[in-house]
């Protein structure tokens, strides 16, 4: 929506299920999206990769498998001139098939987590997906 235009530009993209139709909210939340390798920012050569099975843990309600890999750069691999261990901590919803909490420590860039709160199960109010009345409305 471009509120300032008055417009709306409905986009199709890959994941559609109909001709030309976009998904519905509930369908738009199991659609899958393939992520790019990270093998270019971890080259397997460089490093030494380990990982370990976290079991199950309840997050905000929600089941979720954990599992951790800890990599380590070898001295001189990236111009460094000690290790560098890079440690990450992922939690997968088996039920929802989705990243609900994850966990980085690399001394390169810091720590960052990032987790889903106050998740809910029911469908959105489909009011929030129409287009606002008055408004002119293109296909992308």
């Amino acid at each position: 929506l471009f509120p300032h235009r008055k417009t709306a530009t409905i986009s199709t993209f890959p994941g559609m299920n109909r001709a030309n139709a976009p998904l519905t909210p509930g369908e738009a939340a199991r659609t899958t999206v393939a992520l790019p390798s990270l093998a270019p920012i971890f080259p397997a050569t460089a490093m030494h990769t380990t990982f370990e099975d976290l079991g199950f843990e309840t997050i905000d309600g929600l089941s979720a498998k954990g599992r951790r890999i800890t990599r380590v750069i070898p001295v001189g691999a990236e111009g460094n001139d000690r290790e560098i261990t890079i440690v990450s901590e992922t939690w997968t919803s088996p039920d929802l098939h989705m990243i609900i909490k994850s966990k980085t420590s690399d001394p390169r860039f810091g720590d960052s987590t990032m987790e889903i709160q106050n998740f809910s199960r029911e469908e959105p109010d489909p009011a929030l997906f129409q287009v606002p009345p008055g408004y002119t409305v293109t296909r992308n």
